[in-house]
Order: structure tokens, then C-alpha cells, then sequence
């Protein structure tokens, strides 16, 4: 037991290490590169952010969710409010974290009973229904037209001229290392197990004393709390929270994701994250550059999406992250 106690504790000094080295690098590849790039980076942050819960939920907890978008929604409404109310970034950051963990956790206790079909239809009704209910509260959500945020600015210690993507970059890729250093210690943690034994076998898990339904709820909960964090990132980006940022297509995106990337690695988030937010723009550049019609650039990215889905299961199911295991072997 020492022994494994010993490993633990190294592992984590080196994911702590690791994490610093790589908060230093993304501050010194964003001051280099432009504004476009400063978004792009933004946006591959925010994803990232997302998928890592995803990775907790439906490869380490064996759960399928096609509503994480609506659970973005409750981050990104959460951050508008607390904003708008004059609280810091960190602390309406906090206040968006936390109404997904409760959000989630009430959800997870309906959602521990379900499995398969069951479980994804009550999920797609969430991605449906929650972000609707901005119209149901006007006043207080905005309607439709959702929330507009004044800022947040940089500070006005890097001077005028500091560029705004830049410092949305600097704030999504900061939230992300914090929460990959999070999912990483939460995976090899006691808690990590206890989840993978409940997804490999409930009965015999519980027999050794591991509560299968609170470690799904817990398992639910800490997935939806970092699909709020992406949506308060993401509501940092866009400058407002609207119905229209968290439809649909954004929980059946993150699915494919983190089935493309990996579901069962972090590195599989970043490798999806990096898929979701360059592809589309990649695809509707090479539309745009021969002249082809506006509508195809707005559906192809759908149907690319589709058949990397098809390709992954057929020829690598873990992943584009097991993959690039293998060559490094």
C-alpha cells in the first residue's frame, strides 16, 4: 500500500510539474501569434474543457450523455449573471463551476437509474429543453437575444493595446490547465477506480464496499461541472450568453469529440478539442477557396464529423489518443 501511495504522490508532483511547463508555453505561444490565432487557441481551450468531463463521464464511468451542451448553457448563463453583478472573472468562474456540479448532481440522481437509450433520450431532452428556458425567464436570461456582457476586459496594467483575444486565451487556457491538473488527479485518484470498477462491474463493485450509485452521481456531477466552465468560457468569448451558443449540435459535437479524440484519455480531449474548433474553419476556407456554395460550408463540417465518428469506431474504437499511444511505443 506504502508502496502505491508512493507512485500516487510522484505522479502527482509530475502532473503539477507538467502542468506548469505547460501554462508557461501556452503564455509564450499566444504572445507570439496573432489575434486569430489568440481565438482559435481560445476556442480549443474551451473545448478541451469540456471533453476532459466528457472523459470522466463516458470512458472512465462507462455513462453516455448527449446533453453537455445544456449543462454549458447553465455555466454560461451562471458567469453572465454573477458578471453583470460585479464579481470578479475568478469568482463568477467559481459561481459557474459550482451551479454545474449542483445541476449536474441533481440530474445524476435520475440519470444513475438509467442506462443505455434511456439514459441519452433523458440527456438530448436537457440539450433541448434547458437552454429554452431562457425565454421562459426574460427578464432575468435575456429572451432570445440572451445576456450581452460590457467586457470582461484585460486589466489595464498590459496597456491599451493589449489585444482582447489574447487575454481570452490567456483566461480559457488557464481555466483548462487548472482543470485537466483537477480531472488528471481525480482519474488516479481512489475516486477514479471506484469508477471504473462501477463501469466494469456493478455488483462486483459494490461488494467491496464501493457505492456504485453515488460514485455515477459524482461521476455525472464532476462531468457537468466542466461542461460549466466551458460554457462560462465560451460566454467569455461570444461576450454574451444566447439560447443559440448551446443548441443541439454543440452536445452531439461533443460526443463525437471525445469518441474521435479518445474517451478514456485526457490527451484524447485535446485531440478532439483541436478537431472541434479548427475543422469547421479549415473545411469552410477550402469551401470559400473554390468557390463553392455558402450552404455545403455550413453543412459539410456535419458530415466530416460523421464519418470520423464511423471511421473511429471501425478502425481505432479508443481513439485518435490510443493511437498515437501505440506509435510512441
Amino acid at each position: 500500500m506504502s508502496r502505491i501511495r508512493h507512485e500516487y504522490w510522484w505522479r502527482t508532483l509530475a502532473w503539477i510539474v507538467g502542468m506548469a511547463v505547460v501554462a508557461v508555453a501556452w503564455v509564450l505561444v499566444n504572445d507570439r501569434v496573432d489575434a486569430l490565432w489568440n481565438l482559435r487557441l481560445a476556442y480549443v481551450a474551451m473545448y478541451a474543457i469540456a471533453l476532459s468531463g466528457m472523459v470522466m463521464l463516458v470512458g472512465h464511468s462507462g455513462q453516455v450523455s448527449l446533453g453537455n451542451g445544456a449543462f454549458m448553457a447553465v455555466g454560461g448563463y451562471a458567469f453572465a449573471l454573477a458578471f453583470m453583478r460585479g464579481y470578479s472573472i475568478p469568482v463568477a468562474m467559481l459561481f459557474a463551476g459550482v451551479m454545474g456540479l449542483v445541476v449536474g448532481g441533481v440530474v445524476g440522481l435520475v440519470a444513475a437509474r438509467l442506462s443505455g437509450p434511456y439514459l441519452a433520450g433523458l440527456t438530448l431532452g436537457l440539450a433541448v429543453g434547458l437552454p429554452a428556458l431562457a425565454n421562459r425567464f426574460p427578464d432575468l436570461l435575456g429572451g432570445d437575444s440572451g445576456l450581452l456582457l460590457d467586457g470582461p476586459y484585460p486589466p489595464e496594467r498590459f496597456g491599451m493595446e493589449f489585444p482582447m483575444e489574447r487575454w481570452q486565451a490567456w483566461v480559457a487556457g488557464a481555466t483548462a490547465i487548472l482543470v485537466f491538473a483537477v480531472m488528471a488527479w481525480l482519474i488516479a485518484a481512489p475516486f477514479g477506480r471506484s469508477v471504473r470498477a462501477t463501469r466494469d462491474h456493478e455488483p462486483a463493485a459494490a461488494l467491496t464496499g464501493i457505492n456504485t450509485a453515488a460514485t455515477k452521481i459524482a461521476a455525472f456531477a464532476v462531468s457537468s461541472g466542466c461542461a460549466a466552465l466551458s460554457g462560462a468560457v465560451l460566454t467569455q468569448i461570444l461576450g454574451l450568453a444566447a439560447p443559440g451558443a448551446f443548441g443541439v449540435g454543440l452536445s452531439l459535437s461533443l460526443l463525437v469529440g471525445v469518441v474521435v479524440g479518445g474517451r478514456q484519455r485526457l490527451l484524447g480531449a485535446f485531440l478532439g478539442a483541436t478537431m472541434l474548433a479548427l475543422l469547421p474553419e479549415l473545411i469552410g476556407n477550402w469551401v470559400t477557396a473554390r468557390e463553392l456554395p455558402d450552404r455545403l460550408g455550413l453543412n459539410l463540417p456535419g458530415l466530416v464529423y460523421g464519418g470520423l465518428l464511423l471511421l473511429t469506431v471501425g478502425l481505432a474504437p479508443g481513439g485518435l489518443a490510443t493511437i498515437a499511444r501505440s506509435r510512441r511505443r
